[in-house]
């Protein structure tokens, strides 16, 4: 498996522990709308899948409102690509600078996973 099948496993991961919070947890206390749409293109990225926002709220609650603002936002820091006008239905595709960042935290998140693993096994 390379490094990038690898994170995008780790993304999915994720995403499904995100979702299955809900089910022990209210899911109006967990709001991260952007997160969970970075990981699912970055994810789709990996598999060479298209994707947009509208896709992503099917997976994940969320109100097209707010995923159309923070559309405009992450376009604006240069984290996706795109015209910048929160439209739902666009592709969406992570900049360098928005593939490098997840690249970044997916490693941290995979780090401390071995580092977790690690410390439960006893040493012989």
């Amino acid at each position: 498996m390379s490094d990038y099948d690898e994170m995008a496993s780790l993304a999915e991961s994720i995403l499904e522990f995100r979702r299955q919070r809900s089910r022990v947890f209210p899911k109006e206390i967990f709001g991260e709308l952007a997160w969970e749409l970075l990981l699912e293109v970055f994810i789709a990225d990996a598999r060479g899948d298209a994707i947009t926002a509208r896709m992503t709220l099917a997976k994940n609650a969320g109100a097209g409102a707010v995923m159309s603002r923070w559309l405009k936002y992450l376009t604006a820091e240069g984290i996706l690509l795109g015209d910048g006008d929160g439209n739902l239905d666009d592709e969406l595709v992570l900049s360098g600078k928005g593939m490098k960042a997840i690249e970044e935290i997916l490693t941290v998140a995979r780090d401390l996973k071995l580092s977790l693993h690690s410390a439960t096994i006893p040493n012989k």
